[in-house]
């Protein structure tokens, strides 16, 4: 029994159409042998403008806001190699990064909860760039050396 092959896989090999082909609106779906069509991926966001436009929105500040509690965590921080404390300047370096599950910058951007960002800043150590750089700089060298 052949597979059901839509105009959408023409393409290399019609025979065997792509895993999954979500661009064009459709699906394959090999545990059930057939295609499902999901439709128009941007049809919601032109039925719902302002729903769209306002979860962005609050999406946004939400990142903002975890960056201003970040930036206040940073202001009473001091770097723990040399004693700079311009909050501008300082990094969170992980002592163990085998605990490390993701930096602190990525949490910011993908909007993480304050209470998960704590419980990974209290895995690390403020450090400024500077040291920072030469830290990871010493360990690239002592791995070599090894």
């Amino acid at each position: 029994m052949s597979r059901p092959v839509k105009a959408a896989y023409v393409g290399s090999n019609p025979s065997k159409p792509p895993m999954s082909s979500w661009r064009n609106g459709t699906a394959y779906v090999p545990s059930k042998g057939k295609d499902m069509t999901y439709g128009d991926s941007t049809a919601f966001y032109k039925r719902n403008p302002d729903k769209y436009i306002a979860r962005k929105t609050q999406i946004q500040e939400r990142k903002q806001r975890i960056r201003k509690e970040i930036q206040e965590y940073r202001k009473d921080k001091s770097c723990i190699r040399c004693g700079f404390a311009d909050y501008r300047a300082i990094d969170f370096h992980h002592r163990d990064p085998a605990q490390k599950v993701i930096s602190i910058s990525e949490m910011a951007g993908k909007g993480w909860s304050w209470i998960k960002m704590q419980t990974e800043l209290d895995k690390c150590d403020p450090l400024c760039r500077n040291c920072h750089a030469i830290f990871h700089a010493e360990a690239r060298e002592n791995a070599l050396v090894v």
